[in-house]
């Protein structure tokens, strides 16, 4: 069933209560209770639902804001109940003015709901190369197989006896066990001995060598016959750098906006296309040439392939530069639901520059469509 969800005149669209704010436009949490005083880093507060130690709090007060993590309830407990009376910490430093009584307090996380942060120091995935080493008297010899194609490289090095009976197979294994950022690793090692002397020396400097070059061989190999590593990244097409005359659609689709899909699609030849949706449009004029922009991920190889056998025609992948991306879109009015102006007389089209955190941005409200851009 179709419905106008919060987009409706009922629930919050133009005439009725706001969705958005101007005095806090990032996320405020759900209300818990509200201020009664404050003094000296600490406030007295009515709770109208549970707090507990470690929960993220958060307090607006005339033009200013200030989030705070719940450290101290003076009661002695390691919770607030809901319809509590409590003292808490509270950043009273962080407002030039008093916080007034009846200021809300909101909770912005709770304590026990913060997943732990993924761990980035994922080690890259290898690919294990079975590698055999041969030593002669005065050469390396290094060979292995990947795609079906023996990959064998010969290095002059001589080799001298050991001055240690043993452990030549375990310096090969710590060696090219080491790959740095080769696509491979070593797998099985299969060590041959065909010199004159009983245990064989090659100094680590020169195995480490041997390695970085080896390595780079198989990349080299791995690189050539796996042309879809790169395949995506050479379809990117840079708006600035090319004369065509590109007809860049918009990500959203909405009767305000008063868009004649079939119109555009007719009338220009080369088309960006920035929605799923906007497929179907594709498959009629299968003669237009297509691209995707940046609403249409498709920058790994199996997302382009997908595209690609949807629209036959697509010719590749079309960026802009980051600041003509907007940061987002809201079928929310700017100009209606956060300055509180009337939609009447309104021209529907409007610019605005707001400030946040020290960093500038354009909005502007296109058909009642806001966008907030980077300045």
């Amino acid at each position: 069933k179709t419905t106008e969800g919060f987009f409706s005149s009922e629930n919050g669209n133009r005439n009725s209560v706001p969705m958005i704010s101007p005095d806090y436009p990032s996320h405020r949490g759900v209300r818990i209770g509200t201020i009664k005083s404050t003094y000296q880093g600490k406030a007295l507060v009515q709770f109208e639902k549970p707090a507990a130690l470690r929960d993220g709090l958060l307090c607006i007060s005339n033009g200013e804001s200030a989030g705070f993590s719940l450290s101290f309830i003076e009661s002695g407990l390691s919770f607030a109940r809901a319809s509590s009376k409590d003292v808490i910490n509270f950043p009273t430093s962080s407002f030039k003015t008093k916080v007034e009584a009846g200021t809300p307090l909101y909770q912005t996380s709770r304590h026990n709901s913060t997943l732990p942060l993924l761990n980035e120091n994922i080690p890259i995935y290898k690919r294990r190369a079975d590698i055999t080493v041969r030593i002669t008297n005065e050469e390396v010899i290094i060979s292995s197989e990947i795609f079906s194609r023996p990959c064998v490289k010969t290095f002059p090095v001589k080799a001298e006896e050991a001055k240690t009976q043993g452990g030549t197979i375990d310096v090969l294994s710590n060696v090219f066990s080491s790959s740095d950022k080769s696509y491979f690793t070593l797998g099985t090692l299969i060590f041959k001995n065909e010199s004159s002397y009983d245990t064989p020396f090659i100094p680590i400097s020169a195995l480490k060598r041997i390695r970085r070059e080896y390595y780079a061989e198989l990349d080299a190999i791995f690189e050539k016959h796996t042309p879809e590593i790169k395949e995506t990244a050479n379809k990117a097409i840079y708006l600035r750098n090319t004369d065509k005359d590109f007809c860049v659609l918009h990500p959203l689709s909405l009767p305000e906006q008063n868009i004649d899909l079939n119109a555009l699609f007719k009338e220009h030849n080369d088309i960006v296309l920035n929605n799923i949706s906007q497929i179907a449009y594709a498959k009629r004029y299968p003669e237009k040439n297509y691209y995707l922009g940046h609403f249409l991920y498709a920058k790994n190889r199996y997302a382009y392939d997908y595209f690609k056998r949807e629209i036959p025609s697509l010719c590749g992948i079309v960026l802009e530069d980051e600041k003509n991306v907007p940061l987002f879109i809201s079928r929310v009015c700017f100009r209606h639901h956060a300055l509180g102006l009337s939609c009447k007389n309104c021209s529907r089209n409007n610019t605005y520059s707001i400030t946040q955190n020290n960093r500038k941005y354009a909005v502007y409200c296109k058909n009642c469509i806001t966008e907030v851009y980077e300045k």
